[in-house]
């Protein structure tokens, strides 16, 4: 790109990093067995490039995938609180399949078994974003990089030097 706009190389550099970014997290996801709905929950805003630089926001929707959070920093008894919570929060029972009830032998005759609540103990951390930034943060810096000097340079060669 030899646009001489420093601000749309910033904008397009910004846009290639999250891409990027989030690629990668995709991995540690899929490698930690974590839920696909965390993947198809993730988007990437549309940056926003000022006078004194630019950022671009990755959003993970809560509402689509809920257990996001927990995943990244623990919940229940492994989160901050400490303590198992009660699920559901807002609704009056919880059923669960025959099918995920296999500890029981022999099966109970029952398509499922429902409550009027449990005390959930949380789930561990598998922390799949902050790893992905330490690991990713100066290739994301390169390719931020990249997409600026190339936006200045009129299509003349140019040397990065690192």
């Amino acid at each position: 790109m030899t646009s001489n706009n420093p601000q749309t190389g910033l904008h397009v550099g910004l846009i290639k990093g999250a891409e990027f970014f989030v690629s990668k997290m995709e991995q540690k996801i899929d490698s930690e067995g974590l839920p696909d709905k965390i993947k198809k929950a993730t988007s990437i805003s549309s940056p926003v490039v000022k006078n004194e630089g630019g950022y671009i926001d990755i959003v993970i929707d809560l509402k689509t995938a809920p257990m996001a959070a927990a995943f990244e920093y623990g919940s229940g008894i492994h989160g901050e609180e400490g303590k198992k919570y009660k699920i559901p929060e807002d609704a009056d029972y919880v059923a669960f399949p025959r099918e995920r009830w296999a500890k029981y032998k022999p099966p109970p005759e029952r398509s499922s078994f429902v409550f009027t609540y449990v005390m959930h103990p949380g789930v561990k951390a598998v922390p799949y974003i902050y790893p992905t930034i330490v690991d990713n943060k100066k290739e994301i810096a390169k390719i931020i990089g990249r997409e600026f000097v190339a936006s200045i340079s009129l299509g003349g060669k140019v040397t990065i030097i690192e």
